[in-house]
C-alpha cells in the first residue's frame, strides 16, 4: 500500500502487509529523494504509460515545494531513480486534491481536481485539470471562485455519455470527457 504522510520527511512510502494483516512500513524508500521534506498528501496509482504497471501520481501543496508529478514504473516497482514528470501547475490553484485517468495506452488523459492555494486564499475554489498522456500539455477545464472544494472526481458514464464527476451528488459538477 502506498500512503503519503506530510509529516514525515519522507512523505510518501510503501506500507506491506505481513500475511497477518498488519502492515509494516518497508525499511528501503521506493521514491525519490526529491519528494523528501514535501508537502504530499495526494497519491494514486496509475497505469499511466500503458505498459500494464502501475505508476505513481503525488500532488500536494504545489506552492510550498510539492510539484504535481508523476513516477513511471521501470519494471520493479522501485521508483527511487524515476525521473519526476512534472504536471504543470494552475496559477493560484496549488492544491491537489484527487487524480483520475480515462482511455487507453494511447489517448491516456489524466485529470487533476485541484483547490486554491498559493495565491492568499485556501481551499475557495474548485478547478479541473485535463492533461493529455505523454505530451503533459495542460488545460484548464473548469474553474469556479469562489465555490466550494470537494474531494474526489471519479470517470463515470450518465445516459452513455463518458464524464469526470464528483464524488458527492451534491456537487453538481459534470465535465465531459472529450469535450
Amino acid at each position: 500500500m502506498l500512503v503519503v504522510n506530510n509529516l514525515s520527511p519522507t512523505p510518501a512510502y510503501v506500507l506491506r502487509n505481513d500475511g497477518t494483516g498488519a502492515f509494516r512500513r518497508e525499511l528501503t524508500d521506493r521514491l525519490p529523494a526529491s519528494i523528501r521534506n514535501r508537502a504530499y498528501f495526494t497519491v494514486e496509482l496509475v497505469d499511466v504509460d500503458g505498459d500494464g504497471r502501475l505508476d505513481v501520481l503525488l500532488g500536494g501543496h504545489e506552492w510550498e515545494g510539492a510539484s504535481t508529478i508523476v513516477l513511471i514504473d521501470p519494471g520493479t516497482g522501485d521508483f527511487a531513480a524515476a525521473t519526476p514528470r512534472v504536471i504543470p501547475p494552475v496559477p493560484g490553484e496549488g492544491v491537489v486534491l484527487d487524480f483520475a485517468a480515462t482511455g487507453g495506452a494511447a489517448d491516456r488523459i489524466l485529470w487533476v481536481l485541484r483547490t486554491s492555494g498559493g495565491d492568499g486564499t485556501f481551499y475557495a475554489s474548485r478547478t479541473i485539470q485535463r492533461v493529455p498522456w505523454p505530451s503533459m500539455i495542460g488545460s484548464t477545464i473548469v474553474t469556479e471562485r469562489p465555490a466550494p472544494w470537494f474531494q474526489w472526481i471519479i470517470p463515470t458514464i450518465v445516459n452513455g455519455r463518458r464524464q469526470i464527476a464528483s464524488d458527492d451528488a451534491t456537487v453538481s459538477l459534470v465535465v465531459p470527457v472529450n469535450p
